[in-house]
Protein backbone atom coordinates (compact mmCIF):
# COMPACT_ATOMS: atom_id res chain seq x y z
CA UNK A 1 0.00 0.00 0.00
CA UNK A 2 1.22 3.51 -0.75
CA UNK A 3 0.67 6.85 0.90
CA UNK A 4 -0.45 9.91 -1.06
CA UNK A 5 3.17 10.76 -1.97
CA UNK A 6 3.85 7.23 -3.31
CA UNK A 7 5.89 5.99 -0.34
CA UNK A 8 5.43 2.34 0.56
CA UNK A 9 3.40 1.70 3.69
CA UNK A 10 4.36 -1.51 5.47
CA UNK A 11 6.49 -4.27 4.05
CA UNK A 12 5.45 -7.61 2.63
CA UNK A 13 7.58 -10.74 2.79
CA UNK A 14 7.39 -14.23 1.34
CA UNK A 15 6.73 -17.25 3.54
CA UNK A 16 10.50 -17.66 3.87
CA UNK A 17 11.15 -14.05 4.89
CA UNK A 18 12.33 -12.51 1.61
CA UNK A 19 11.00 -9.02 0.88
CA UNK A 20 8.36 -8.75 -1.84
CA UNK A 21 8.49 -5.81 -4.23
CA UNK A 22 7.10 -4.70 -7.57
CA UNK A 23 9.72 -1.99 -8.07
CA UNK A 24 12.68 -3.16 -10.16
CA UNK A 25 15.08 -0.76 -8.40
CA UNK A 26 14.47 -2.71 -5.17
CA UNK A 27 15.39 -6.14 -6.57
CA UNK A 28 18.67 -7.34 -5.01
CA UNK A 29 21.77 -8.63 -6.75
CA UNK A 30 21.59 -10.57 -9.98
CA UNK A 31 17.82 -11.13 -9.88
CA UNK A 32 17.57 -9.25 -13.18
CA UNK A 33 19.89 -11.75 -14.87
CA UNK A 34 18.14 -13.62 -17.67
CA UNK A 35 18.32 -17.39 -17.39
CA UNK A 36 18.22 -19.53 -20.52
CA UNK A 37 15.74 -22.41 -20.52
CA UNK A 38 18.53 -24.92 -21.06
CA UNK A 39 20.24 -23.66 -17.91
CA UNK A 40 17.01 -23.59 -15.92
CA UNK A 41 16.10 -27.19 -16.76
CA UNK A 42 19.64 -28.61 -16.95
CA UNK A 43 19.12 -31.27 -14.25
CA UNK A 44 15.46 -32.07 -15.03
CA UNK A 45 14.96 -35.50 -16.61
CA UNK A 46 12.79 -35.66 -19.75
CA UNK A 47 9.17 -36.81 -19.45
CA UNK A 48 8.87 -40.32 -20.83
CA UNK A 49 5.19 -40.99 -20.13
CA UNK A 50 2.09 -39.31 -18.76
CA UNK A 51 2.64 -41.16 -15.48
CA UNK A 52 5.75 -38.99 -14.93
CA UNK A 53 3.37 -36.04 -14.43
CA UNK A 54 1.20 -37.80 -11.85
CA UNK A 55 1.19 -36.37 -8.34
CA UNK A 56 -0.84 -38.88 -6.31
CA UNK A 57 -0.36 -37.01 -3.03
CA UNK A 58 -2.24 -33.88 -4.18
CA UNK A 59 -5.70 -35.20 -3.28
CA UNK A 60 -6.01 -37.43 -0.23
CA UNK A 61 -9.26 -39.06 -1.35
CA UNK A 62 -11.18 -39.70 -4.55
CA UNK A 63 -13.95 -37.51 -3.13
CA UNK A 64 -11.57 -34.54 -2.87
CA UNK A 65 -10.50 -35.06 -6.47
CA UNK A 66 -14.12 -35.27 -7.67
CA UNK A 67 -15.01 -32.11 -5.71
CA UNK A 68 -12.13 -30.24 -7.36
CA UNK A 69 -13.05 -31.48 -10.84
CA UNK A 70 -16.69 -30.46 -10.30
CA UNK A 71 -15.52 -26.99 -9.24
CA UNK A 72 -13.31 -26.65 -12.33
CA UNK A 73 -16.13 -27.81 -14.65
CA UNK A 74 -18.63 -25.40 -13.06
CA UNK A 75 -16.19 -22.50 -13.27
CA UNK A 76 -15.38 -23.18 -16.92
CA UNK A 77 -19.08 -23.53 -17.81
CA UNK A 78 -19.92 -20.29 -15.98
CA UNK A 79 -17.43 -18.39 -18.13
CA UNK A 80 -18.65 -19.74 -21.47
CA UNK A 81 -21.43 -17.21 -21.93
Amino acid sequence: MRSGDGALLGRATTDWGEPVTTRSDQVPGDAHRRVELDELFRDVPPIKSIEDLAAPEVFETDEELEEFLAFVRADRNANLA
